[in-house]
């Protein structure tokens, strides 16, 4: 920073290079977006609750700063003000994360601010414990809890102790984490919600609802391909109408009404064909596909002509930590075939293949997988919450284990290999883009190993070191991203994992040849066809 407010002072200005997707590249913005940053965490107040209610004449002078330290024309402004938005809330999430959160219960160590961060005003610091975003955001909640830092899982670990397990369902937990010390649920808007599930439940126990339990372990997984889901009411068989609220308590059996719409529960996600085109099937060139797709494909094919539903199945707790429940839809199947965007659906079933390989050699115990669809963009939570459910997968870690993190920004899929124990994150992406792109997941990462070494009483480093994998095979075009994580995953636990992240840290420019991705796409089919039909 120094060197940069050195060039201003002289009136010099580096250019800033971008490439041919049109963003920032090379030394020069490396170090504008580091300036950004500056810029955000020391000029713009951390008491102010959001960046909309940033006043423009803040905004203006941060444009200014930057504008004078680095050659950008007006059209560059709005890049970077949404940068400077960026830094600046993930800025006040590390505080809340990390000098906040874990000391609230010792008042002492609040009193003032971060010994690195002491450019923030005293009274700023006090008004920002006071008043954060978090407790903006409760206040927000329809139906507050009293839980604490207990959580479900612990609330579930406390029932336990004078509950059957087998009475500790989903509507249990809910009810019992707002009710008082005296078992009394005070709030009347939670009490009617309360209420609503003791009726919903006493028709299930009088046969009148049919139900299935929903493990509260069980992770859905979510399609990141981007079929919106809508709101709808769900109607069982008995004629008995639930809201869409309130199927998040009961897994209820949908059946055909009649008109060829198929509703299914255990589907986390709506069909994305629409009414007249529901059993229309896609059409795929068969030619040069491995067998085993091919005749899965066909399968898929003809159970959307029968308007069929899902496969579903029950994932081992090993796997990825908890048990879950998995569906595999037709269009899932559909997409491999075709060569489509990848759901997470695809890549979590060839993680779970990856698994029965590790079994098989003596690299069990030294690969640990976490699951996307609890990681990723944009559904799992805040990232202070991401952060948190990313050190509680590193919870136990032994020096030599490895974890396997495929992670989607959103529109793309890189796979991240974090050393919780050294400290080191190696992060392997099929289009180069330089992490500093990314800087969520880069704190989502950074804070979620800052909480396991905490756990640990272990002092730790500053920052974790990141590894850019320069080297790893470039895909062709704009598809291809979940094939090559899944690929990447595969040639890690095939081959010597730090070998080969030491070939990938090389700069070289190759790219997977189709018959080495029609080895994913035959493994996988065989797998499934294997296990599941």
């Amino acid at each position: 920073m120094h060197r940069i407010v050195r060039r201003k002072l002289l009136g010099v200005r580096k250019n800033v290079e971008y490439n041919e997707k049109d963003q920032p590249h090379g030394k020069a913005a490396k170090e504008m977006q580091s300036y950004i940053g500056v810029l955000a965490r020391t000029k713009i107040p951390i008491t102010i609750p959001s960046w909309k209610k940033v006043d423009m004449e803040m905004k203006n002078k941060l444009w200014e700063s930057v504008e004078l330290a680095f050659v950008l024309g007006p059209e560059r402004k709005k890049m970077v003000l949404a940068s400077a938005a960026c830094k600046w809330r993930e800025f006040k999430s590390r505080l809340m994360s990390q000098y906040i959160l874990p000391f609230k219960d010792d008042v002492e160590l609040l009193q003032t601010p971060p010994e690195e961060y002491n450019f923030i005003e005293l009274a700023d610091w006090k008004s920002f414990i006071l008043h954060n975003e978090q407790s903006e955001r409760r206040a927000m909640c329809e139906y507050p809890h009293r839980m604490s830092r207990l959580g479900y899982a612990g609330l579930e670990d406390e029932l336990l102790k004078t509950m059957d397990p087998k009475d500790i369902d989903r509507a249990t937990l809910w009810k019992k984490a707002r009710e008082d010390k005296s078992g009394n649920i005070l709030d009347e808007k939670v009490k009617q919600k309360g209420n609503r599930i003791d009726e919903l439940s006493k028709q299930v126990k009088d046969g009148t609802l049919k139900v299935e339990a929903l493990n509260s372990n069980s992770q859905p997984t979510p399609n990141i391909v981007g079929n919106a889901s809508e709101k709808a009411s769900y109607s069982t068989s008995k004629g008995i109408s639930m809201k869409d609220e309130e199927r998040q308590f009961f897994n209820v059996h949908e059946e055909d009404n009649g008109e060829g719409k198929y509703k299914d529960s255990k589907n986390p996600r709506k069909r994305k064909y629409n009414d007249e085109k529901l059993n229309e099937v896609p059409e795929l060139d068969f030619h040069g596909m491995p067998k085993s797709l091919k005749l899965l494909c066909r399968y898929a094919q003809s159970m959307i002509k029968m308007d069929g539903k899902c496969i579903t199945f029950e994932m081992e707790e090993e796997v990825f930590g908890s048990p879950r429940t998995t569906h595999i839809l037709n269009e899932d199947i559909l997409q491999l075939g075709g060569m489509e965007k990848l759901s997470a659906t695809c890549i979590v079933i060839y993680m779970r293949y990856l698994y029965n390989v590790l079994q098989d050699s003596d690299k069990l115990g030294f690969v640990i997988f976490v699951d996307p669809a609890i990681i990723s963009a944009p559904w799992c939570g805040t990232s202070f919450v991401r952060s948190r459910t990313l050190a509680d997968r590193f919870k136990g870690a032994h020096n030599d284990q490895m974890f396997f993190i495929p992670y989607n920004s959103g529109d793309h899929w890189m796979l991240t290999v974090v050393h919780p124990a050294k400290e080191i994150i190696y992060h392997v992406d099929s289009v180069y883009r330089s992490i500093m792109m990314d800087d969520e997941w880069k704190h989502i990462v950074n804070d979620a190993i800052g909480i396991y070494n905490r756990q640990r009483s272990k002092q730790g480093r500053k920052n974790p070191v990141w590894k850019i994998m320069m080297g790893a095979p470039k895909q062709p075009t704009n598809k291809e991203c979940g094939y090559y994580v899944m690929r990447f995953m595969r040639d890690l636990i095939n081959d010597d994992i730090e070998r080969q992240l030491a070939k990938w840290e090389k700069m070289n420019e190759t790219t997977y040849k189709q018959e080495e991705i029609d080895e994913v796409h035959n493994e996988w089919a065989e797998f499934v066809t294997d296990e599941y039909l």
